[in-house]
């Protein structure tokens, strides 16, 4: 359970942050079209919509939630760290990397 929602978290966030205009300039090239970028955030929201209600269905509300905020936070940073100091990676590692155009 919890490896599928450190996973999904992960890709969620991550394609949020690919969807968003701030982080974009220095994830993927800046010429990627707007529709891309919605695609993205429209997709890293419907993730995180998902794993929240599987963490509820398996755990139960009071431990599932908890679940799902502590692993949350974990993978909050280590996007963060992605977009920070790796953010040519990030693209690649979420298989978004069809996004950069040369």
């Amino acid at each position: 359970m919890l490896l599928i929602l450190f996973i999904g978290l992960f890709l969620g966030l991550s394609y949020i942050a690919l969807g968003m205009k701030k982080h974009q300039a220095t994830i993927v090239s800046p010429k990627v079209l707007a529709k891309s970028n919605r695609l993205a955030f429209v997709l890293g929201t419907g993730l995180l919509m998902i794993c929240l209600i599987y963490t509820l269905y398996t755990a139960g509300v009071g431990i599932g939630l908890v679940y799902y905020l502590g692993v949350f936070t974990l993978m909050h940073l280590l996007v963060i760290l992605f977009v920070h100091y790796a953010p040519k990676r990030l693209a690649y590692v979420t298989g978004f990397y069809f996004l950069l155009v040369k």
